[in-house]
């Protein structure tokens, strides 16, 4: 089951469900609030609601970092390629 409050000008959306942790997020709009809230219950009843907040919170230098400790040692020319890629990182970090 869902629920709304506004909170400083925003909506919140939870939704309860028995045996799960609650899933919350905020939107502009109530009517967004809503819509999210729906389909997030309709995952829950099909059984397949998966969190994002992981994914959400994952960002491009976390990403690249993990890549370069994971990945990179196992190749041929880690040592040029790790450099490579930190630069990339840090540079796109900037962007972003």
């Amino acid at each position: 089951m869902a629920s709304f409050r506004k909170r400083a000008g925003r909506w919140q959306a939870r939704v309860h469900q028995s045996g799960q942790s609650a899933v919350v997020k905020t939107f502009a709009s109530k009517d967004d609030a809503q819509s999210w809230a729906r389909a997030v219950e309709r995952e829950l009843d099909l059984g397949i609601y998966t969190p994002r907040t992981e994914a959400e919170g994952t960002t491009l230098a976390k990403l690249g970092a993990r890549y370069i400790s994971d990945v990179v040692p196992s190749m041929k020319g880690a040592d040029s390629e790790s450099y490579r890629l930190r630069n990339i990182v840090r540079l796109l970090g900037r962007m972003f």
